[in-house]
């Protein structure tokens, strides 16, 4: 079953009918409704697209995405290994699992937990596996710490040591300005890493709503931006977001609301 279309670089297109009754008919039945329909279709449609030799991804929660990733590639014949992080069960964070750590994902054969930083042990093991076989083509996933300063490392960090890059960015619904909560630091991050380290790149973002799914893609390895651009870019989205959530208080109170 082909499920994208348009296979070169710049081109993210489904089969929609296709994509409609795999998701349906494939994942469904056995994850059941783990993620919003869209995004489960999103995680479908780009592993079909890329047909990765290794999927890396972080955090690992109670397993969601590593159980849904092990389901897509299955159905799709494609027997390869899925490796997924999650914090140390010592480090104190607001989305910690506990004891609930991976449990929707324990048992199944291809997935293989680590507990470290996502980046750092996602880097690790790709450059293990990338010398037993420089061709390999990773997709990766990206769920950890959804903070501005936290989405700038992870993604740069993984397009500046790819020549072709692939990943799935989650929580990146746009939300309105004065919202609580990551998601926004997400959708803004996401193009400024872009600019930071990639030569040429694309980004497709889904989802009606919270948590949403981006997929991000295109030409790594870009000349090294300087630590003064950098500070520049990060500092315009800072204040971009600052004018934007005074103007929208003044707006509501103009309008008595």
């Amino acid at each position: 079953m082909a499920i994208s279309k348009n296979p070169h670089l710049w081109c993210c297109e489904a089969d929609v009918v296709q994509l409609d009754s795999f998701v349906l008919e494939k994942i469904l039945p056995k994850t059941g409704l783990l993620y919003p329909l869209a995004e489960i279709s999103l995680m479908a449609l780009v592993v079909d697209r890329v047909r990765p030799s290794h999927i890396f991804e972080w955090g690992t929660n109670i397993g969601s995405s590593a159980k849904i990733f092990h389901h897509i590639t299955e159905s799709l014949g494609m027997d390869i290994p899925i490796h997924t992080w999650d914090l140390p069960e010592d480090v104190p964070h607001g989305q910690h699992p506990g004891e609930n750590h991976a449990r929707l994902a324990k048992g199944l054969a291809r997935v293989h937990f680590h507990r470290d930083d996502g980046l750092r042990g996602a880097l690790a093991q790709y450059q293990i596996e990338k010398a037993k076989d420089p061709k390999i083509r990773p997709l990766f996933f990206v769920d950890g710490d959804h903070f501005y300063k936290s989405v700038i490392r992870e993604i740069t960090g993984l397009i500046s040591v790819q020549d072709e890059f692939h990943l799935l960015a989650h929580d990146t619904f746009v939300q309105k300005p004065d919202a609580k909560g990551q998601s926004r630091e997400s959708w803004v991050g996401c193009p400024t890493a872009l600019q930071l380290s990639a030569q040429d790149y694309r980004w497709l973002n889904v989802g009606f709503g919270n948590p949403g799914m981006a997929y991000l893609w295109g030409k790594g390895k870009s000349s090294a931006h300087s630590s003064w651009q950098q500070k520049w870019l990060t500092g315009m989205d800072r204040l971009e977001i600052r004018l934007e959530k005074t103007l929208y208080k003044l707006m509501q109170k103009l309008r008595g609301n």
